[in-house]
């Protein structure tokens, strides 16, 4: 495994990267992104749960009882933990857990292969490949996005 260090590139044994072949791990930036992608969605999937309960409920399309949700806190506490477990917190997790993750890999990974490829450097490179790789993402993500919805 190759680390950098100030300017330069050290491998094992302290030997020096001498620029003629790129030593880095690839992947590790897709890897990242999936990792971000999968953490965000474990820590957000039950308050979009809790969210999803309250419109239903307050659309009037429900069976349930009109006024049985009161605000975030009683859906979460009351009904939701004690009534169906802390496990109806995390129902219909896995889609949601396996788009992500692809979806963060994708951006992660396009971030990266545009601060390598744009001619561009300091805050100007992170700004510019944030927002390449950001159109590029959602070029391709967004008739997934049309399909889900549909």
């Amino acid at each position: 495994r190759w680390k950098k260090y100030g300017t330069r590139e050290v491998g094992r044994m302290g030997e020096e990267d001498t620029g003629a072949t790129n030593k880095t791990w690839f992947g590790k930036e897709f890897v990242a992104g999936s990792i971000a992608g999968a953490s965000g969605v474990v820590f957000g999937h039950p308050l979009d749960t809790i969210k999803t309960r309250l419109q239903v409920v307050g659309s009037g399309s429900s069976s349930s009882k009109p006024n049985q949700y009161t605000s975030t806190t009683s859906a979460m506490f009351k009904h939701m933990s004690r009534k169906e477990g802390f496990g109806s917190f995390f129902r219909g997790l896995s889609w949601p857990l396996l788009s992500k993750s692809i979806e963060q890999c994708l951006i992660f990974g396009l971030n990266e292969e545009c601060r390598k490829r744009l001619p561009l450097e300091g805050e100007a490179l992170i700004v510019a490949a944030g927002a390449v790789a950001g159109g590029l993402g959602m070029g391709i993500l967004t008739p997934v996005y049309v399909v889900k919805v549909q």
